[in-house]
């Protein structure tokens, strides 16, 4: 019986050391060049940056389309200002002088 559990044990020992001998194997450091190591970083670091970069432009995208339907409201209240004050007018942004658009149909004056 003896036998038996020294043979066993002497098993055990062996398939230790078999694990232990691959995981040696397995645990032996191989490392790229330092100047390799150095190109990835920098790739690395310039797309980090990038995608970066492209969440702050979105973030100013979203505020901006918020922004968009206040600006354009703005634009038409106050074109019904100026057309309450001057009737119907075409504006030269550049000068601000503007022409009268003469209407000879009323249905027309709702297209302009």
């Amino acid at each position: 019986m003896k036998t038996i559990k020294k043979i066993h044990l002497q098993k055990c020992v062996d398939a230790v050391n078999k694990k232990t001998i691959k995981f040696n194997q397995m645990s032996k450091v191989t490392k790229i060049t330092e100047e390799q190591l150095a190109t990835i970083n920098k790739i690395n670091q310039e797309l980090n940056s990038l995608i970066h970069n492209l969440g702050v432009l979105e973030s100013q995208k979203h505020s901006l389309l918020h922004q968009l339907p206040d600006v354009n409201k703005e634009m038409e209240d106050f074109k019904k200002f100026l057309e309450e004050e001057y009737g119907q007018i075409n504006i030269n942004l550049q000068t601000g002088e503007y022409t009268v658009i003469e209407v000879n149909n009323p249905e027309e004056l709702k297209s302009v």
